[in-house]
């Protein structure tokens, strides 16, 4: 029964120990921020990686050169903007959302807390 017993309290454990170091993400959130555009997809995709490299550059003592990259979703509809760097250990900080509406587009913050106000500069600058 004792062999029982420690394996129930190294699971107990385990849970315990994870529970502190759970995935943060905004996927499956709604987004911070939305914006809309008279620019196209790709104008506001890259308008973007510019704009969050050079807010990003030496940004902080942990992630000094945050660079960012543009993730096809679907080809001419959906895009994302994101680091290409983990920021975070714990998970994804934040990305945009870039998507095709008529001749224009959308564009989408979705972020965790710490970086809602930090990233949404970018999408007012590019939309």
């Amino acid at each position: 029964m004792k062999p029982i017993l420690l394996l129930s309290s190294a699971a107990l454990m385990a849970v315990v120990f994870t529970g502190g170091c759970a995935l943060q993400t905004p996927r499956g959130d709604p987004p911070y921020k939305t914006w809309s555009s008279n620019k196209s997809i790709d104008d506001v995709s890259a308008c973007l990686v510019r704009e969050l490299n050079a807010r990003n550059k030496h940004a902080s003592w942990d992630a000094p050169n945050t660079t960012h990259q543009i993730q096809i979703i679907e080809p001419n509809r959906v895009y994302e903007v994101l680091p290409q760097q983990t920021i975070i250990l714990t998970g994804e900080a934040y990305y945009f959302r870039v998507e095709k509406m008529g001749a224009g587009s959308a564009l989408s913050l979705f972020a965790i807390r710490a970086f809602k106000e930090q990233e949404s500069p970018a999408g007012d600058i590019c939309a």
